[in-house]
């Protein structure tokens, strides 16, 4: 019983991210490469979170549990300044994209920061309160932050780079998650 909701809930991953994916390509009138792309996500983190589960259980001592932020931040940064004449082309704004990761940054570093604390109380309604308010700072900062760029562009609003944020915040979240439970594993461990 304790796994038909995990099919469940890869299914809806799933079926939502190629709906998602199919809507915005016909919003931005390209090929299915969003869908495709959105519809290889959830694939790809269960299969890394079943890799993780199949590896020994030995101790994994994390001692910079936000590296993975960083080396993500650093390696797109690195992709949007290189790769502008060619985002460009494609009718992407590169800057937009820049300041998106650098917000993503700020949000999850400060979201991880908030949940990375609450692991160390010993109450657990302490701990859930803490995960859930770091998720909604950090869903209500980039909510914000894209509602601002909406509104300050107006007519010169780049939608495919906004899409792409959007995806960005979902790796992000992703490395979150993932860093939390690492924390998590060693926590139950020592």
């Amino acid at each position: 019983m304790k796994y038909a909701s995990l099919g469940t809930q890869l299914v809806v991953a799933i079926g939502l991210s190629v709906f998602v994916g199919l809507k915005a390509d016909k919003w931005l009138h390209t090929l299915p490469l969003l869908a495709v792309s959105y519809l290889c996500s959830p694939l790809l983190l269960s299969f890394t979170n079943w890799q993780g589960k199949q590896q020994n259980h030995r101790k994994m001592k994390s001692k910079r549990p936000w590296a993975p932020f960083a080396i993500l931040f650093i390696l797109l940064n690195l992709f949007f300044i290189t790769g502008k004449n060619w985002l460009l082309k494609k009718g992407i704004d590169y800057e937009v994209l820049i300041v998106g990761n650098i917000i993503l940054l700020v949000a999850t570093s400060l979201s991880f920061y908030i949940s990375q604390r609450s692991l160390t109380s010993t109450n657990p309604r302490s701990s859930v309160g803490s995960l859930y308010g770091s998720f909604m700072i950090k869903f209500f900062l980039i909510a914000i932050a894209a509602f601002i760029y909406i509104m300050v562009a107006k007519k010169n609003l780049n939608k495919p780079a906004l899409i792409i944020c959007m995806g960005l915040y979902l790796v992000y979240t992703f490395l979150e998650v993932s860093s939390l439970q690492k924390l998590l594993k060693q926590k139950k461990n020592a």
